[in-house]
């Protein structure tokens, strides 16, 4: 639904903080962001760093009501509810449900999008908090994170950058016999969603070609006591050239490092470069 109060989404629909974000411009065969890399070099189990972890909140299609605002001199606000995080995208949300299971998740957000003289700016922030009710030991009961981005577009070139933090709320309970009574914070625990993202991309486009080169890297702190984090690192050089109306050749060579903080580097550790080419078709 929209109107000058701006529009309103109501089901299966993305959230505002994801449909808002600015991020590194990039193109060829395989995203910065999601699940790709995955496909290609394997993540190990260990390593805690989320196959699909992207820059922002994330795109999932949850059930929710969202609100994006009209564009006022360039800048446009939004916001997201989603009552229940338990179920699939697509799916219904839960009408009931035990202690521990269910979450609900809110969401804002502001962007901005101009011009400064030649030059095209785009910039956003976020913020998300996740409530969740618990009554069992070890378990989360919520987290919050914010993101921001920028991009800048000079001539050929586009510039941006963008940067995300989760951090975990909430007391971890001790288990019988081991200090019942007392407790401790989830953070940097291997409950905890604790992450950091860093990314920064520059694309050149000129007529029916584009290249693209970034830098991805996910940090998260497991256990305190152990020095480190898991890590997932990706350099990623991609290309597009379009041969015609919908029809692409695009391909991106992708170096992929996952780490786990664990000292047993064999085993829990893998790297690799994936080489991907293909053609792209959009009706």
């Amino acid at each position: 639904m929209g109107g000058n109060f701006g529009s309103f989404a109501l089901g299966s629909t993305a959230a505002a903080a994801a449909i808002m974000a600015v991020n590194a411009p990039s193109t060829g065969a395989l995203g910065v962001f999601g699940g790709d890399s995955a496909n290609w070099i394997v993540k190990p189990a260990k390593v805690a760093v989320s196959a699909v972890v992207g820059g922002n909140i994330g795109g999932n299609d949850r059930q929710k009501i969202r609100w994006v605002s009209p564009s006022f001199s360039g800048f446009t606000a939004g916001g997201s509810y989603v009552p229940d995080l338990t179920g699939n995208d697509d799916a219904m949300a839960s009408n009931s449900g035990n202690g521990g299971t269910d979450a609900s998740q809110v969401d804002v957000a502001v962007k901005y999008s101009g011009k400064m003289g030649a030059n095209a700016i785009s910039a956003s922030a976020a913020y998300w908090s996740v409530d969740q009710t618990t009554t069992a030991k070890n378990a989360t009961t919520g987290y919050n994170g914010h993101s921001l981005g920028a991009s800048t577009t000079f001539g050929a070139f586009t510039v941006g950058a963008g940067y995300k933090e989760i951090n975990t709320h909430g007391d971890r309970l001790a288990v019988s016999g081991a200090g019942t009574g007392t407790s401790t914070e989830l953070s940097g625990s291997a409950t905890s969603k604790d992450e950091e993202v860093h990314n920064i991309g520059i694309m050149w486009k000129q007529g029916p070609t584009a290249l693209s080169l970034n830098y991805f890297n996910v940090d998260m702190e497991m256990a305190t006591a152990v020095e480190g984090e898991d890590q997932l690192t990706k350099w990623t050089l991609g290309g597009t050239y379009n041969v015609g109306p919908g029809v692409d050749f695009v391909g991106t060579i992708q170096n992929v490092r996952w780490g786990d903080e664990d000292s047993n580097v064999a085993i829990n550790n893998n790297k690799g470069t994936a080489f991907v080419g293909g053609i792209k078709v959009a009706f």
